[in-house]
This record gives structure tokens, sequence and C-alpha cells, in this order.
């Protein structure tokens, strides 16, 4: 466990309750107000190590939900409806827990990488977006979009040759693009 991922707990009237449920609207939200990027991934309960000593027994949110985009800057700005009472929460014993991305300054939105090949012309492809260094889903990849990576890289005179099923590994950022279509 670290400071940017966890069950994700929201404090109402006095009292903390974590969420049963959450889309990526809420988890990015709820990033954003801690002070890290917009981009959150779920993690499921084998990725992350319960706490013994809490149990869960609900939440006191029976409905939450942040704008599509996640445009809030404060969970409290989005939508939610409260049961107000512990004896009345919603049932839940795994609630959802995330990972919170750091902006990194080691990046400038656009750039392009390949990281984890054996050379320095093969690789997972990844981008940066919003200072955060993501990885490009490989759903709809095609030899064009891999060409446009080889050439913003400098490899102008390649054939590009694509994997998918995360041959290089899947990577520590979230997915920043899918179905790229160059």
């Amino acid at each position: 466990e670290t400071s940017h991922e966890g069950v994700l707990e929201f404090c109402y009237y006095g009292k903390w309750s974590p969420f049963c449920y959450l889309d990526e609207e809420e988890a990015s939200v709820a990033c954003k107000q801690m002070g890290y990027s917009k981009y959150a991934a779920f993690l499921s309960p084998d990725e992350y190590l319960w706490d013994i000593n809490t149990t869960y027994t609900g939440s006191l949110f029976n409905y939450f939900s942040c704008s599509t985009y996640g445009t809030e800057n404060s969970l409290s700005s989005c939508t939610f409806y409260s049961t107000s009472s512990s004896s009345c929460a919603v049932s839940c014993t795994q609630p959802r827990a995330i990972r919170c991305y750091e902006t990194e300054n080691n990046c400038i939105d656009g750039q392009a990488r390949l990281v984890n090949g054996f050379i320095a012309q093969a690789g997972r492809v990844e981008v940066c977006v919003d200072g955060i260094w993501g990885s490009v889903c490989d759903v709809g990849w095609t030899k064009s979009d891999a060409f446009v990576v080889c050439k913003q890289l400098g490899y102008v005179n390649s054939e590009p040759f694509i994997y998918t099923d995360s041959k290089y590994g899947k990577g520590d950022g979230p997915i920043v693009y899918s179905n790229v279509n160059c």
C-alpha cells in the first residue's frame, strides 16, 4: 500500500464511508481532489492488501455520480444520495479501492516512447498525456498507427511490426489512448 492507492472513503457529516460502487469519473475526481492527476485505476481485492483491522459493513452512499468527464474538482460537487445513517448503510464487504497517478515532470504532452523492448526500436508504446506516461491500448492498433509512432521517434524508414496482448508487459501508468486510428 502506498499513499496514492487504497480504499476510497468520503467524509459525510463527520462520518467516513467507503464506496461500494464507483465509476471512472468519480475515481478521477477523487484523485484530482487529493492533488494527483486525473487518471485513476481500480484495484481488485488481490491487488490491494485489505486492512485486517478494518471491517467494512456498508456504505452511506446509495448513489454517487460525477459528470460524464469528471470535470468536478471535489467529490462534494458531484450528485449523491446518502442513507445518512450507519444503520441503513448499503451492504458492502469489499469497498472500491483505487490507485491515483502522480504528475511527472519528466515528460512533455504528446511525447512518445518505447518501453521494455530488447532494442531501442521495440517495446510497449507509451505517450505522455497531462504530465503522465500512459500506455496505448492495442484494441484496433494497426501498422498505420505504429508507423506514425515510428516516424515520431525518428525511425522514418522502418517497416513497423506490431504485437498485441501486452507482449512488452503491462504499463505502470494508466491507458491514455485506445482505439487509435491514424
